[in-house]
Parts: C-alpha cells; sequence; structure tokens
C-alpha cells in the first residue's frame, strides 16, 4: 500500500524530519510519496491513498484555499491523518485563547486587533516588556515574525502579514 505525505510546492519532497516516519512506515511494508497538497485531488475518495499531512508550508499563504481543501478531503471519505477537522482548528492561533481560558499555559501573549507601531510600543509598554515576539494569527515557518522592541519595531508595510490574520 502506498501513502502520500501532503507537502507543498516549494517543498514537494520527502524532508528529512519526514524522513524519519516514511523509513517507519517503509519497514512496514507501505511506500510513500510525497505530493504537494495543492495537487491532491480531494474529491478522490475510491482506492484513493491514506494523505498525511507533513510539510505543508505554504497553507498560511492561500488559508482559505487550505481550509475548503481539508473540508473537501473529509467530506469525500478519504483517510487523511492528521484529522482534517485538527489541521483545520489549527490553521489560525486564536486556539491558543482557548487553551488559555481553560487553563492551559501558553507563553504570555496579547492579541492586537490593528497592529500598528503605536498599538505594539504601548503592549510593550504596558506589560513592561522590553522584548516582545511579534507573530500573525495564520502563519508558518516564521513568516511575518519580528523579535520586537521599543527601540525596533517593523516598518508599517512589513506589519502586513499580521494585519492580514487580525495578530
Amino acid at each position: 500500500m502506498t501513502v502520500v505525505f501532503a507537502t507543498c510546492a516549494h517543498q514537494p519532497f520527502i524532508t528529512a524530519d519526514d524522513q524519519l516516519l516514511a523509513d517507519a512506515l517503509k519497514a512496514l511494508g507501505y511506500s510513500v510519496e510525497p505530493e504537494p497538497w495543492t495537487e491532491i485531488d480531494p474529491a478522490t475518495s475510491l482506492g484513493a491513498e491514506p494523505v498525511i499531512l507533513r510539510s505543508t508550508w505554504d497553507y498560511h499563504r492561500m488559508p482559505t484555499m487550505f481550509a475548503a481543501w481539508l473540508d473537501a478531503i473529509a467530506d469525500s471519505g478519504r483517510m487523511i491523518l492528521n484529522p482534517a477537522e485538527v489541521a483545520r482548528g489549527n490553521i489560525d492561533k486564536i486556539y491558543l485563547q482557548g487553551f488559555e481560558a481553560s487553563g492551559v499555559a501558553i507563553p504570555a501573549s496579547r492579541w492586537i486587533d490593528q497592529p500598528d507601531a503605536a498599538a505594539l510600543a504601548a503592549v510593550l509598554r504596558d506589560e513592561g516588556w522590553k522584548q516582545a515576539v511579534l507573530k500573525p494569527r495564520i502563519g508558518a515557518t516564521a513568516y511575518g515574525t519580528f523579535l520586537i522592541s521599543p527601540d525596533s519595531l517593523p516598518p508599517e508595510e512589513d506589519l502586513a502579514p499580521a494585519r492580514a490574520s487580525g495578530a
């Protein structure tokens, strides 16, 4: 049996980390084929290989399309690991608010509706932070992430990823 590792267009091959899993599956008699998630037909279910979400590292650049693809795979009945609803829930890091409300410790976080230099400076000042990490709610592989301080706020144009996802 073959399993498909869902990857992304700019990294369509099996990564070094993924190779560990691929080797373990091969030892169990499975073959592994990497394929960018954008090339995996979500409507194919009859006899289709199971899909394992691995390095779909560009989902944050098209989160609506990725969510729709996950929903379509789930609707097709095709086996997908990790479950589509779990992956969909992890697209927007706002889920961390739910964790925190349930008593799960997360790093000290402030959610900013309109991140701009004034809002960032105010959070740093109000919290007494000398540094902070600014991340968009929808992001991967450090995309749109900055280490900020009162003296080194990112230029307004660099805040676009954070604004787009409502960081």
